[in-house]
């Protein structure tokens, strides 16, 4: 459905099966061997690195996530505590902000899970700044 149009469009492509696609790529593999220079692998090692905390595995401090004192803030600020807030405003998936909503359970901050409402706020900046 393109946006200006009020039906479908119909659009037709070559089907490229999951066999084919794999003999594209054996194909490719044993087209090289493989090796790289040192700096393309101190390249390559230096991206990995410095992509580790974005990728959200990385937590800070006490096993939290790195979002935590954010998340932690922003919440009180709002006085409005859900996992759709925290995955707008930090631009992360669902996974991650459930991950923080419950860290911020665990340390007191908000309330438990009650349905689809949002949880209750259990704490004020000045108490969340001295657990941190």
């Amino acid at each position: 459905f393109p946006q200006n149009y009020s039906k479908p469009v119909r659009v037709q492509g070559a089907f490229v099966s999951d066999r084919e696609i794999q003999g594209v790529c054996d194909f490719l593999k044993r087209q090289t061997d493989g090796t790289y220079s040192e700096q393309t692998m101190a390249e390559i090692e230096k991206n990995v690195q410095a992509a580790a905390p974005a990728s959200g595995t990385a937590q800070a401090g006490a096993g939290r996530d790195e979002y935590f004192e954010e998340a932690g803030r922003f919440i009180i600020g709002k006085e409005k505590a859900s996992i759709g807030n925290l995955q707008r405003v930090f631009k992360i998936g669902f996974n991650r902000a459930a991950r923080i909503m419950d860290q911020l359970c665990e340390a007191g901050v908000v309330g438990e899970e009650a349905g689809t409402k949002p949880r209750e706020i259990l704490m004020t900046m000045e108490q969340f700044e001295e657990i941190l």
